[in-house]
């Protein structure tokens, strides 16, 4: 049984903070495309920031390296 603070967490906040990383690497990305050897860095913060990028690597992105 999912309490109700799980649901409201998962489907606001979490939905919300992985659609803005996704937004921010795809931006990266396409600056780091334009250049001629470009690398593009995001630093995600936050205390959960961790669980956000972990879901992004394995089901959304297919990003080269996750530190």
């Amino acid at each position: 049984m999912l309490c109700l603070n799980q649901v409201i967490d998962k489907s606001f906040g979490f939905d919300t903070a992985v659609e803005e990383a996704q937004r921010a690497i795809n931006a990266a990305h396409v600056e780091a495309e334009s250049a001629e050897n470009g690398i593009g860095v995001v630093k995600l913060m936050g205390r959960n920031s961790g669980k956000y990028l972990s879901y992004l690597v394995i089901y959304k992105l297919r990003l080269m390296l996750v530190l």
